[in-house]
């Protein structure tokens, strides 16, 4: 995945020094964190405008100067196991073994991602964020294509087997000039603590440094 963002960045010209700004979400901020500590090694085809005639194994190819900015959110550096709360491997482990059909899942996914309190305000309409949430939710699940068991097991594992090494998460803090790192104080997929572990791994800077909101669903806002 992190492979793919970097294709992506070529595919699109984005390949000038400092000129991209990364925000990577819970799962997303895992890939970023690939991205920029020089763990991608992979031989690019050599029809590929960007390929090396003589690649060598553990190339790194990573892109730390074309960014000017990283912004980490709900995410975590790895190294620790840290499974998610049991109601979302509850809810996991039913979608895995098909007790909970994926259409069935938007409302059990909204009270995981966001806050009762939060999803039972309404706006000046009188309609409250959980009917505008789970509608978004369904748009996006009519037009997406269905994840596969195996690409959802594929996931999990990803997630729990991520590691950055204290040398990469160095590496990250000192090859970008601003990075952020943004969690809220409750969230039941990955914990907060390991957001506040990432900022002290990496040498976040002033300009951006450590925000912690009062909770996941007010990012939303």
């Amino acid at each position: 995945m992190a492979r793919d963002a970097v294709d992506l960045l070529d595919h699109l010209g984005w390949t000038e020094e400092r000129a991209v700004s990364v925000v990577g979400v819970s799962m997303g901020g895992m890939i970023a964190q690939e991205v920029v500590s020089a763990r991608l090694v992979w031989w690019r085809p050599s029809s590929s405008p960007h390929a090396h005639t003589s690649p060598l194994p553990n190339q790194a190819l990573a892109i730390p100067s074309r960014l000017s900015s990283l912004t980490l959110v709900s995410t975590k550096g790895g190294g620790t196991l840290d499974l998610p709360s049991l109601p979302v491997i509850t809810m996991i482990t039913r979608l895995l073994t098909g007790h909970l059909k994926p259409q069935n899942a938007l409302p059990v996914v909204a009270d995981l991602l966001y806050p009762p309190s939060w999803l039972a305000e309404a706006d000046a309409g009188g309609q409250t964020n959980r009917v505008r949430i789970l509608a978004e939710m369904q748009r996006r699940f009519d037009i997406g294509k269905r994840q596969t068991k195996e690409g959802a097991r594929g996931q999990a594992a990803a997630v729990w087997t991520h590691r950055v090494s204290p040398e990469g998460l160095r590496q990250i803090g000192g090859g970008v000039p601003r990075v952020g790192v943004v969690t809220g104080t409750e969230d039941l997929y990955v914990s907060h603590r390991r957001s506040v572990a990432l900022a002290e791994a990496i040498p976040v800077s002033k300009q951006s440094g450590m925000q912690v909101m009062p909770r996941w669903g007010c990012l939303d806002r």
